[in-house]
């Protein structure tokens, strides 16, 4: 900031939009300062009476754990801020960032894989063509959707295997190894998506309501784990996905920070 830490209105409202960015990332829904004041010796030099859409509360989150949330928030926060400093990683996260929140709330079963696989798609182009150049547009596309999200995916160290408690999901596994060489819950997941995205009359979509809800629980994880890989995330999470239900306080290091 200008000026021995003054700040200009629409600097203060760029910082907020970040902000506000972090948070919907943490929370996995819809969230906003609202009707924000900056004052100066006393007085209120520039305000914003209007507000981004906010979503109703509901723990829709991946990660966040109550004994440390605040811990939690405030990290993710402050990496996202220091991440979306670069104007481009500032565009491509805000993107990836609604994919992941849309899937938590605004689709039907059916589109909670094809949503985050969206999510996630745009994050490895972030990694691999934006920041590292590792490959030609061509050579990019010639990786298809799973080859693109494997390299992602696999870097950040999270299993692809289908939870042996997830019954619904491992019958699609199976049912798919009949014509296939045997897939992995990725595998899978993209062919669920496919049948979505690229729909044909002699193939038609026979996965059941649980079975989309299996793979999507999957999708919007891995999505969730990727943003936090992507802005730095070196902290703890929620243990989720496991067979039993998690208690409050049951928590690992993100796959990266463990493998270490």
């Amino acid at each position: 900031m200008p000026g021995a830490g003054r700040a200009t209105g629409n600097e203060a409202f760029e910082a907020l939009a970040r902000i506000r960015l972090g948070l919907n990332l943490a929370l996995g829904r819809r969230v906003t300062c609202a009707l924000p004041v900056g004052w100066r010796r006393g007085q209120p030099v520039w305000s914003r009476w209007r507000s981004a859409p906010v979503d109703g509360h509901r723990d829709v989150g991946h990660w966040l754990d109550d004994t440390i949330s605040c811990r939690q928030v405030g990290e993710v926060v402050s990496r996202v801020l220091d991440f979306t400093a670069d104007s481009v990683n500032r565009e491509a996260l805000r993107n990836a960032v609604s994919y992941y929140v849309a899937a938590n709330f605004d689709v039907d079963v059916e589109l909670s894989v094809a949503v985050p696989v969206s999510g996630l798609q745009l994050l490895a182009y972030l990694r691999f063509i934006t920041e590292r150049g590792a490959y030609s547009l061509r050579g990019w596309k010639a990786l298809g959707a799973e080859g693109q999200l494997r390299l992602l995916i696999e870097e950040i160290g999270v299993d692809t295997s289908v939870p042996a408690h997830f019954e619904h999901l491992t019958s699609v596994r199976d049912r798919l190894a009949r014509e296939a060489p045997p897939r992995d819950a990725l595998g899978v997941a993209i062919k669920m998506r496919n049948v979505v995205i690229h729909p044909t009359r002699d193939k038609p979509g026979d996965f059941s309501v649980y079975e989309w809800a299996e793979a999507g629980m999957l999708a919007r994880y891995w999505l969730c784990l990727s943003l936090l890989n992507t802005v730095g995330y070196q902290g703890q999470v929620a243990e989720i996905l496991q067979a039993q239900p998690r208690w409050t306080g049951q928590l690992r290091l993100v796959p990266w920070a463990s493998a270490r």
